[in-house]
């Protein structure tokens, strides 16, 4: 686990809350610039957020080894760019 999900001291409900405000804001702008926002993107950010796998995979109707493998071929991919 990452420090940043270790010191966030929020609630679940208020993490879950806050991601979905997030990917709604997200999907506003995507919406006005005419593109659709992807699970991928969705999938960063509620990492950034600093959900876990699980609380990602509830979300996005993904199970958590699927977010958890995702995750890793997003970053690496994000590195070699």
């Amino acid at each position: 686990m990452t420090k940043r999900k270790q010191e966030d001291k929020r609630d679940g409900m208020t993490r879950r809350l806050d991601a979905i405000i997030r990917l709604l804001m997200d999907g506003q702008r995507a919406q006005e610039s005419g593109k659709r926002i992807t699970k991928n993107e969705q999938v960063l950010i509620l990492d950034s957020i600093g959900l876990t796998d699980a609380e990602i995979g509830m979300i996005v109707g993904w199970p958590a080894k699927d977010v958890g493998s995702k995750l890793s071929k997003l970053r690496k991919a994000m590195k070699n760019e």
